[in-house]
């Protein structure tokens, strides 16, 4: 997966950086976009995401780890028995609530999600896809 970009909401100004201008022990969630483009986003953003999937949200834990994914349900698919999320999600700590996650956390989570997320084929189709569990 690419480099993370890193996106901060402001006065209702939403500010895009990079790595090296965030302080130490500032907290992101991660929001992987529709063309996979990976983001740290503030918990002011993140509550936005999570308020634009509505009733629509559905989750995941990831693996046995403490994370979780948040999608649009309406992005799911399923295929030979098999569900995928082929849109945009949110990926967050689950600890007593939802939570951003400190770099290390945030380096884990993307570990997690690279266990699932691959190019799948289907006939002459090809997607990138994470798969969901069964």
């Amino acid at each position: 997966m690419n480099e993370i970009g890193y996106c901060v909401n402001v006065n209702e100004h939403k500010l895009q950086f990079g790595r090296e201008d965030i302080p130490e022990n500032v907290k992101f969630a991660v929001y992987i976009d529709r063309n996979k483009k990976i983001w740290g986003v503030d918990e002011i953003l993140a509550t936005e995401i999570l308020a634009a999937y509505g009733e629509n949200s559905k989750s995941e834990m990831m693996g046995n780890s403490d994370f979780i994914l948040i999608y649009d349900a309406n992005q799911e698919y399923k295929i030979n028995n098999h569900r995928f999320i082929a849109g945009d999600c949110l990926i967050m700590k689950s600890y007593y609530g939802l939570k951003c996650m400190t770099e290390t956390e945030i380096e884990e989570a993307r570990q997690e999600f690279k266990k699932r997320a691959r190019n799948y084929q289907i006939g002459p189709f090809c997607f990138q896809a994470y798969l969901l569990k069964e």
